[in-house]
């Protein structure tokens, strides 16, 4: 899943500080998402799915 959400990140032509502040959390957090470090919260997934309502959320982690 990190190596999508990376992916996904990327498709928007964002930096991981871009990315992080746009989702409300910060970028060392968006880091160790990314890295598999941890997993992202119910809350993370829930932002995403706001924030990018054009995107298919099962595309990006499923």
């Amino acid at each position: 899943m990190n190596e999508t959400l990376v992916n996904f990140r990327n498709s928007k032509k964002m930096s991981q500080v871009q990315f992080a502040r746009h989702m409300g959390v910060t970028a060392s957090f968006l880091s160790k998402v990314e890295l598999g470090y941890r997993q992202p919260s119910f809350g993370f997934m829930q932002k995403l799915k706001v924030a990018f309502k054009d995107a298919d959320i099962n595309e990006i982690f499923f």
